[in-house]
Order: C-alpha cells, then sequence, then structure tokens
C-alpha cells in the first residue's frame, strides 16, 4: 500500500526528495549499500540502548584520576595565588588597583591632551603633575602606570570617564578627619543619610572567666526623598539631643557595660569635631556656609560618651536568642576568634574591639510573603480611611490612633532628590570626600553613573571607601530603589494598564475589607484581585535580587532537572577567609605567599582585617572560587580535572 500525501505543500516537496534518493542510489549502488547498512546498525543500537539504558551503577564512576593530572592541577591553582599572580599596582590616570598595568614615560601616553590642566578643572595640588592631572600614587617621576582601561580609552582620543581629568579625584584623608567615631561622624554630617543600631555582644573565653566585648554596626538607609532640606543641617555640629534619633544602642550580655567597655566606639571628643569641622569649612565647598553652633559645641562632651546616647542604651541578656539568629555554615566564626584571643592573654581593652557591620537592605519586603504584604496594606488602608470617615482626622493625626499602620516622616515642602544629586554624597560623608570631589552623576565632561561609581571606588587604592560600611549599603539601597522605579514604570506600560487603573480607582473601604476577607482566608474569588496580584507578580519579576526574581531562577534550575535530570555530585565551596594568608596580602600586608607556611598576624589582627573590609574578603573569595574551578576542576578543559 502506497503512502499518500495529502498535504497541498508537502506531497510534491516528499515526492521530489524520494525521487531524487532513487536516481543517487541507481547512479551508486555501492554507496547506497553502506548507507542502508548504517541505518540498520543505528537503529539496532538503539533498541539495544533502550532495553539497557546506562546507570551510574553499571558505568565506571567515578573515574581515576591520573597522579600527574592531580599534581599539574596543584601546580596551577598555586601559580594563581601566588604573590606575582596576585600583586597590583595603582593606575596613575584614574587611581584603581589593578594587575594589569604597563608603564608609560609621561610624554608617550597616547593623546595625553585629555589629560592636560585647566583652569576650569578643580583639583587639590596633589593631582597636578608635569601640566597633567595624575594620581600621584601612579606616577614615578616622569614614569606613569597605567591600565589598560585608560590607555585602550585614549588610543581611542577619549579621555578616560574614571580619570582623575574626569573628576574622579577625592584627595587624602586630613588627619583631622581620621578614625572618628561613629557618633562623631554624625554630628559632623551635612546631610543625614542613614540611622544606625550598634549592637554589642559579651564574648567569654573558653574555660575561663575573662570576657571580652565585639561590636556591630547596623546600618540603616533613610528614604532622602522624603526628607526635606530641613535635615540638612543649618549650623553644625548637630545638637547631642538629636542624637537619639540617629544612633541606638543594643548590649547582649549577662551584666550591663560599663563605660570604659565602649569608650573607644562611642566617645565623642570636643577637639575633634571642632577642628574636623573647621578643616571642612576652609578646604569643603559645602561646608563654607554652614555656621558653627557654640552652644552645641559646649554641649558636647570633652571626651566621653553623650549622656543622651548612654541613657538610651538597652540592655539584654538573651544570649540563646543570639547565638540561634548568628549560626552559620562554618563552625568557627569571628566570636571563636575572639575568644582565642582572649584565652591567649590578647585582653579586650577599649582599643581592640573588633567591630562587624551590616546593613538593611529590603527593597520589596522579601522578608514577607506577597499575601502578608497584601494583608497588611489593605488593614492598614481599611483602618486608615474608616478612622479618617468617622472622626474627621486629618492624615497627620492618624499616627495618634494607629501608630502602626501609618509612618510619619518630617519633612518640608522641597525634598531631596536622590537623582543627579552629588551633594548627598559629599554632605553625608565629608570623611570620604574631604574637598566635596569626586561623588556620582556631578557635572563633568564625561558624565558616571552612580553603578559605575560605585564598582570603581570599590577597587580605588583609598581604602576608606571600602572600609565605610554605611556608604556601600547606602549605595545599594539607592540602587535597587532605582531599579525597582525603573522596572515598574516599565510594567506600567503594560497592554493592561487602563483595566488595572480603573480598578485601583474603583476600591473604596467596603470592597478593600472584602479583599482583606479573601486574603486572610487564603481564597481569592474576586477576578479584580487576582488581576492586581498578577500584576505585581509581573513587577516583581524584574526586580534584580526580589523574591520573584528568584523564583525565575528556580523554575529554570527545575528546567534543568527535568530536561537534564537530578544532580548526582554536590559540592559547597566555603573558603575560610579568617584564617588565609591572602587576606592579609591583599590588605597590604608584608606576606610572602609562596612560602609553605606564611608569616600571617595573630588570630585577632586578621578578624578585624575581615570585619573592616568586606571588599577585600569579596575579592578574596572570587580569587578562590575563580581558581578552583579553572585549575583544580579545570571547568571547559577537555583534559578534565581532580574531579
Amino acid at each position: 500500500m502506497k503512502r499518500r500525501h495529502n498535504d497541498p505543500v508537502k506531497g510534491p516537496i516528499i515526492k521530489e526528495k524520494n525521487r531524487k534518493v532513487k536516481e543517487s542510489a541507481r547512479a551508486d549502488p555501492i554507496r547506497s549499500v553502506k548507507i542502508n547498512e548504517q541505518r540498520r546498525k543505528s537503529k539496532k543500537n538503539s533498541r539495544k540502548a533502550n532495553k539497557n539504558p546506562t546507570t551510574i551503577e553499571s558505568s565506571d564512576w567515578p573515574p581515576t584520576i591520573e597522579e600527574e593530572i592531580v599534581k599539574t592541577c596543584i601546580r596551577e591553582f598555586r601559580k594563581e595565588t601566588s604573590s606575582d599572580a596576585l600583586s597590583e599596582k595603582t593606575c596613575g590616570i584614574c587611581g584603581i588597583n589593578d594587575k594589569d598595568i604597563t608603564q608609560y614615560n609621561i610624554d608617550e601616553i597616547p593623546n595625553s591632551r585629555h589629560l592636560k590642566h585647566t583652569d576650569s578643572v578643580e583639583a587639590p595640588k596633589e593631582y597636578k603633575h608635569y601640566g597633567f592631572i595624575l594620581d600621584a600614587a601612579g606616577v614615578d617621576g616622569e614614569e606613569v602606570s597605567c591600565c589598560k582601561t585608560c590607555i585602550n580609552s585614549l588610543s581611542n582620543d577619549k579621555l578616560p570617564a574614571l580619570s582623575v581629568a574626569n573628576g574622579m579625584m577625592f584627595g587624602k584623608c586630613p588627619d583631622v578627619l581620621k578614625n572618628l567615631t561613629i557618633v562623631e561622624k554624625h554630628l559632623i554630617s551635612a546631610y543625614r543619610t542613614s540611622m544606625s543600631v550598634v549592637k554589642f555582644k559579651e564574648v567569654a573565653g573558653t574555660g575561663t572567666d575573662q570576657r571580652g566585648v565585639k561590636g556591630n554596626c547596623i546600618t540603616f538607609p533613610q528614604n532622602i526623598e522624603s526628607i526635606a532640606k530641613e535635615l540638612k543641617a543649618k549650623s553644625l555640629p548637630r545638637n547631642v539631643n538629636d542624637l537619639p534619633d540617629i544612633i541606638k544602642i543594643v548590649y547582649v550580655g549577662s551584666k550591663p557595660p560599663t563605660k570604659l567597655q565602649l569608650q573607644n566606639v562611642l566617645h565623642v571628643r570636643r577637639n575633634k569635631v571642632v577642628s574636623a569641622l573647621k578643616w571642612l569649612k576652609q578646604n569643603h565647598k559645602q561646608y563654607a556656609n554652614i555656621p558653627l553652633d557654640r552652644k552645641n559645641i559646649r554641649a558636647l562632651p570633652k571626651n566621653g560618651i553623650p549622656s543622651t546616647v548612654w541613657e538610651t542604651l538597652h540592655h539584654s541578656n538573651e544570649e540563646e536568642n543570639e547565638k540561634s539568629i548568628e549560626s552559620s555554615y562554618t563552625s568557627e566564626t569571628i566570636d571563636d576568634i575572639v575568644r582565642e584571643s582572649i584565652d591567649d592573654n590578647f585582653r579586650n581593652t577599649e582599643n581592640d574591639i573588633i567591630m562587624e557591620s551590616s546593613g538593611v537592605i529590603d527593597v520589596d519586603v522579601n522578608s514577607v510573603t506577597t499575601t502578608e504584604q497584601a494583608t497588611a496594606a489593605a488593614t492598614n488602608l481599611v483602618a486608615n480611611m474608616s478612622d479618617a470617615n468617622e472622626h474627621g482626622l486629618h492624615k497627620n493625626k492618624l499616627k495618634e490612633h494607629h501608630p502602626d499602620s501609618v509612618t510619619v516622616v518630617p519633612h518640608g515642602p522641597e525634598p531631596v532628590s536622590e537623582y543627579n544629586n552629588p551633594d548627598i554624597w559629599t554632605g553625608g560623608y565629608p570623611w570620604l570626600f574631604p574637598y566635596g570631589l569626586g561623588a556620582p552623576e556631578d557635572d563633568r565632561r564625561d558624565k558616571v553613573s552612580l553603578e559605575r561609581w560605585i564598582k570603581f571606588i570599590l577597587q580605588h587604592h583609598f581604602d576608606r571607601f571600602q572600609q565605610d560600611h554605611g556608604l556601600i549599603f547606602h549605595v545599594f539601597n539607592v540602587l535597587k530603589k532605582r531599579d525597582v522605579c525603573l522596572h515598574t514604570a516599565m510594567s506600567v506600560r503594560h497592554h493592561r494598564f487602563s483595566e488595572t487603573a480603573e480598578i485601583l480607582n474603583n476600591l473604596s473601604s467596603e470592597r478593600l475589607e472584602e479583599i482583606l476577607t479573601s486574603l486572610s482566608k487564603g481564597k481569592i474569588d474576586d477576578p479584580a484581585v487576582k488581576l492586581l496580584l498578577n500584576q505585581i507578580h509581573v513587577v516583581g519579576s524584574k526586580i534584580k535580587g526580589s523574591g520573584y526574581a528568584r523564583r525565575i531562577f528556580r523554575n529554570e534550575i527545575q528546567g534543568l532537572m527535568i530536561n537534564m535530570g537530578m544532580p548526582c555530585f554536590y559540592l559547597t565551596l566555603n573558603p575560610a577567609d579568617v584564617h588565609s594568608p591572602i587576606i592579609s596580602f591583599l590588605s597590604g600586608k608584608d606576606i610572602n605567599l609562596d612560602e609553605e607556611l606564611p608569616q600571617v598576624p595573630n588570630a585577632r589582627d586578621r578578624a578585624k582585617l575581615v570585619a573592616e573590609n568586606p571588599a577585600k574578603c569579596a575579592k578574596y573569595f572570587n580569587i578562590i572560587f575563580t581558581a578552583f574551578l579553572t585549575c583544580l576542576l579545570r571547568f571547559g578543559n577537555s583534559g578534565g580535572g581532580i574531579l
């Protein structure tokens, strides 16, 4: 029975192919026989494979690794983590630390006219070299160290965007702005950009009565868009009575602390604050017109913890709760390092409290489920609308009736913008920008975005940016909020925008109560509410780091497992940064990584290096992880590695 092709398009095409195959068989019968034989073998092997599928038990797994391959992998790993491989130099054009650096004579730099100093460019003296604007850390006489990025830009006859000649100059930090305590920084800041919760924890030595203290500073960013110019200081220093609104102290231990224990972290030195403000008025462009308040200066302690800060200290002895909160994958943490140091008679005086830092970053309230967010929002809306209707309350008075439903932020008619406002950064962190220069999104020849700027300063040879945790968390929060705003706007321009807007406009307090009841039961029948919740998912899925974005990655992993099968081998890589000599090397310590047992600082000093510079820890992890993949596993190498 012949097969007929009813498709008027495919039928003639298939007939034509069959005709060509028959003609080639007649022309070359030997080739035709070989092709048919190959087809029969392929079908036979396929049937065998289906009857006897290959399993892990029947295969030779794990394979035997030759000793020479293991030695080669280890040799390559040590080479990638050697002193020569990790050594960096400073670029004299932009100021970053980089491994790929080339020396140029100042006259041999291509298109060096872009780096010439002009009267229109405001630059401190330390950046002026032979008529050019360069970073002194990368200049040796007439020799200039140049990174590949800067040279490529100049070779294309362009000014490097991150060069000091483009306004990316910060200046050395003067002694009067160094070693400021958390409280002193808040007192001299022109802008209130964040709030701080400083938590101290009592740490006991192993089997001894000796006790030490470790600290953690948690940064809470303030919503700059809701803060008016009234929160920009009209005079400095700030009033000590305002400190409890900015700083909160929590102490966890068996008994309340003494002032001597926390003196080094929380004390205020009146002369230090005054000297810092006088220097800023002379050198920082934002401080020139801010007067010094003599009354506030007299209220500062000469050398001690302000009473307004000390009296609001909260003491807690809930040590068991703290242990559960701070559990980690590693068995040895900084707490253990502190205990070892105490046992080794490294007494915890006021000069050696290890201060870790963390920050609150919650762009879309990831810790709360979508249902909980919707329920809480509906509850607050219902409470606010019903009270306002019943009592005729003004919005500002709702706080008295529902303190948990409304957050009142003091503000004036002109909010401070986070977009294209470099004053927020230079005025909020004067100890990082002593001259008020080098801020992101400033008026310069080649614009530099905030995201590119933060990546740049974390590679800069000035370690003060990497060690200021408040700035890092602040920038990250601003970037995430911008990401939310950008993608929200994109989602609003959806083809269902009109339909969604109409639903929102028609919501009343009674309708909200119905929605609240449905959400509390976990059952939503209203198609309008379902549409709104679906739109929320669309918005959230485009925000990097959000719970919705993570859901997309989980779906991709599930798809890979469906397509390729379940993974049969798991590996968790967790480098011990506290004990690694690489951290000390990256921090500028004189250590030879090529030795079998490099001489490293003691346990407490290593713990301080890790706590003070998270950027170095992130760099260390990247080095180890990259070397592990490329040298030990040899990922992408057909020869294979140790696994």
